[in-house]
């Protein structure tokens, strides 16, 4: 009887064991980590737009301002944020020839939501008003995944509990011979992960990646300038940004990252290639001024399961070869070098592999053109990567991507943090890979490191914890 007792017992114990410290760390040289807390971050009459934006997978509207989304009341409230009464809310669907032309389509759109907080933070009287912004780009990729894959994965639709949102298969798609079942895990990995998640990453490295990308952009500049949900957005002129100042802080899950980074680099032309920038030039130049602006007032990126190294791969050139030097993340050409910086290059000569689409790095050079610019100097951009080891589908930030640090030689300034958490139980050999991949925000150890940072590689007192 001690065997099965014990088993039994090592089963309770692996299923009530829902959180380990997390592990927090500087990308740059895997010193323990700092996390700046909002309200070093925030200033006190400055009002913020928090920016929600999904990555892979199937997501309705309302997965981070829904009633169980990731800031729902439970965990709004985690973080000082409180509802306004009476606040504004909306929700508007944006069809996809709004921003890409052609016809109108019933299942492809972007989706956005908003609400009002206000937000409490340690030692200040006034609480700090916040915009809530909820960017939904799935639509524009859940009915080719059905319509392409989903004969592949038949249990998405047998399941009763799927999400409301996911559209069955076109019914004029004739049947295939019907494949032997698989098993539990090989069917959770293969039509899951594999083709309701991986599969967006696959779509945005090829030609459909520009539709995704417009879309986030027209769901944003919606969000913020009053237009029609049926007319094409024009971003607002720097002049008019400047009379509303804001303050901008972005928590992007997975390839959301990716294309937030790429959707400002894209409208401000700073990508190596400007022949495939998706963005027509005149929304381009009406773009330019706001998004500066915006980018000047962005203190911190959050990122959780991060697949900056994995969509690299998609930019490694044809001539690429083995024996390539490590590459500088700034170039010699477009920054001087201080004798103090020279010995960073230096140290960097064997620091890692070459970096293919380091967009960390393209940020860096942007906000320092943005400095150089406007003739202000910002308090830097703080970027904190959150990790479950056990995500399938995240790759935290090696230090060959996290190399752009400040230094008195006046190189751009963006802090990359490393932030390993467990998202959910361990099941004896696993954790159940969704909800390791989805779950970030759900983690309170996530909300009290983005509410009230980290010193030495430690969690700060946060209330509650």
């Amino acid at each position: 009887m001690k065997i099965p007792r014990t088993l039994c017992a090592t089963i309770v114990l692996s299923l009530t064991a829902c959180s380990s410290t997390p592990l927090i760390y500087n990308a740059s040289d895997n010193s323990p980590g700092t996390i700046k807390p909002l309200q070093k971050l925030l200033p006190d009459n400055t009002p913020v737009r928090l920016f929600f934006v999904h990555g892979v997978g199937d997501h309705c509207p309302g997965y981070a301002l829904g009633p169980d989304g990731w800031l729902n009341e439970k965990n709004a409230a985690a973080m000082g944020l409180k509802p306004v009464p009476g606040g504004i809310e909306s929700d508007e669907s944006i069809n996809v020839n709004v921003f890409m032309g052609g016809e109108k389509d019933p299942y492809s759109e972007v989706n956005v939501r908003k609400k009002n907080y206000s937000l409490t933070l340690p030692d200040r009287d006034r609480a700090v008003s916040v915009e809530a912004i909820e960017i939904t780009w799935s639509p524009l990729t859940r009915w080719l995944k059905s319509n392409q894959l989903g004969y592949d994965s038949p249990s998405v639709f047998a399941n009763k509990k799927r999400k409301p949102c996911i559209e069955f298969p076109d019914p004029k798609i004739p049947p295939t011979v019907q494949a032997p079942p698989r098993l539990l895990l090989d069917k959770t990995i293969k039509e899951q992960v594999f083709d309701r998640n991986l599969s967006d990453a696959i779509l945005y490295t090829g030609t459909y990646g520009q539709t995704m990308v417009r879309g986030l952009a027209e769901g944003i500049c919606h969000a913020i300038t009053p237009t029609d949900k049926n007319k094409k957005c024009i971003w607002p002129s720097a002049q008019e940004s400047k009379k509303t100042p804001h303050k901008n802080l972005f928590v992007t899950h997975s390839l959301g990252s990716r294309m937030t980074y790429d959707m400002f680099l894209q409208l401000l032309d700073q990508t190596k290639d400007s022949k495939t920038n998706p963005f027509p030039y005149s929304e381009r130049s009406s773009a330019q001024g706001f998004i500066e602006n915006m980018i000047a007032n962005t203190p911190a990126f959050y990122m959780m399961a991060n697949q900056l190294s994995l969509l690299g791969l998609a930019k490694v050139p044809p001539l690429a070869r083995s024996s390539d030097s490590v590459a500088h993340p700034f170039f010699r050409q477009l920054f001087p070098v201080s004798d103090f910086d020279a010995l960073s290059f230096q140290s960097q000569e064997n620091a890692g592999p070459v970096v293919y689409g380091n967009v960390l790095s393209e940020l860096a050079d942007l906000k320092s053109t943005v400095e150089t610019k406007t003739g202000k100097q910002t308090d830097g951009l703080q970027i904190v990567s959150f990790n479950d080891t056990n995500d399938l589908l995240t790759w935290h930030i090696p230090s060959w991507y996290a190399n752009a640090e400040a230094t008195p030689g006046g190189r751009p300034r963006i802090d990359v943090t490393d932030v390993f958490v467990q998202n959910t139980p361990k099941l004896l050999i696993i954790e159940l890979p969704l909800n390791a991949h989805v779950d970030y925000f759900k983690n309170p150890d996530v909300r009290d490191l983005i509410r009230c940072g980290a010193a030495n590689g430690e969690v700060l007192k946060c209330p509650g914890r």
